[in-house]
């Protein structure tokens, strides 16, 4: 028993009846006993002793899947339950939008599992206007996590940050671009997986590879027939304000205001994350990264991306001043520039 591998659960997140899964606690001496089998019925009267018991419960690593398929149908009432702590929904939370990619990344041309996504992002955004406590929470999190599935959730969190701060408590407005943030990539599952993360240069054909996977985001959203937001964000999110940028070379005012945001919040990511190809920076040195591509990328976003980063307007103000601008060359038609280098 002791050799299994166990995660921790949120007692609060388990409701009344069967359980797809077995839930494990720890007696006296530190063992860890089964609480509750796999199927049976879980009482009001057990869910109050589970309450009250003040223990730590777990399931086995095998069952995280079917935890996370658990917690996925009920994570509206996960997020308003007042009984779990703000730390553990963020987990859950996140721990779902990565089972949520996964599976759309699996097969992007479902429409339940768009659906999902719809309802994962309607969560983050519950969870985020929440407390500045929950954001916080998730921010964290997000610094801490593989590549692989992350980074749509990571950008999809950005984006619901940036856009709290941009569009006020307009939610919807807000859920859209939450959901562009979640979506933007998921052309990527068309591409092959060693190109991705392929820790060499990547040759001129396989450069042209890479950036079609924003042809192939834009071809996926257009079968769902979601938002002109979401669409253009899934094929314009390299584009760059002053025209270098893919797959059409648009210049600012022709770029989608959300695919602008979606951007920004994809740069940060991708600077902060560790890559096959090269190691991740700090998040101060991620803003200092980005400040040097002025003129490229959206003020606005980027202006409350930091407000994210150093949380106050004062230090937005000092960073801005002191900012350290790196060397750039327009790149030549030929030529990558060291922003794509960096993020592709």
């Amino acid at each position: 028993m002791e050799k299994r591998q166990f995660t921790v659960i949120a007692a609060g997140s388990i409701e009344s009846g069967p359980t797809p899964f077995d839930i494990y606690t720890r007696d006296k001496d530190g063992r860890m006993i089964l609480y509750l089998r796999q199927g049976l019925g879980f009482t009001e009267d057990r869910k109050e002793i589970l309450r009250n018991l003040g223990r730590t419960f777990y399931i086995a690593i095998e069952d995280q899947e079917a935890y996370l398929d658990y917690a996925s149908e009920r994570l509206d009432r996960i997020v308003s339950n007042p009984e779990i702590r703000i730390s553990d929904k963020a987990g859950i939370v996140y721990g779902v939008g990565k089972l949520t990619v996964k599976r759309l990344m699996d097969d992007p041309r479902s429409g339940r599992h768009i659906k999902k996504s719809r309802q994962f992002v309607e969560s983050q955004v519950s969870l985020v206007f929440s407390s500045p406590e929950a954001a916080a929470n998730l921010f964290a999190i997000s610094a801490y996590d593989s590549y692989t599935f992350s980074h749509s959730i990571n950008v999809c969190t950005f984006c619901i940050m940036l856009g709290e701060l941009l569009y006020g408590k307009k939610e919807e407005q807000v859920r859209e671009l939450g959901l562009a943030g979640l979506l933007h990539d998921i052309g990527k599952s068309r591409i092959d997986p060693q190109l991705l993360d392929k820790p060499k240069d990547l040759t001129p054909s396989e450069w042209e590879e890479m950036r079609r996977h924003t042809i192939y985001s834009y071809e996926i959203i257009l079968e769902h027939s979601l938002s002109e937001a979401v669409l253009a964000s899934g094929r314009s999110h390299h584009e760059r304000l002053d025209g270098s940028g893919y797959p059409d070379g648009l210049l600012g005012h022709e770029i989608h205001p959300t695919a602008k945001i979606v951007a920004v919040a994809d740069i940060y990511d991708a600077l902060t994350s560790d890559r096959a190809y090269r190691s991740s920076i700090t998040p101060v040195d991620a803003l200092n990264d980005m400040a040097s591509y002025e003129g490229q990328i959206d003020d606005r976003a980027f202006k409350a991306l930091a407000l994210c980063v150093l949380r106050s307007d004062e230090l937005v103000a000092r960073f801005r001043k002191t900012k350290r601008i790196g060397p750039y060359t327009r790149p030549s038609d030929t030529d990558e520039s060291t922003l794509e280098r960096a993020i592709r």
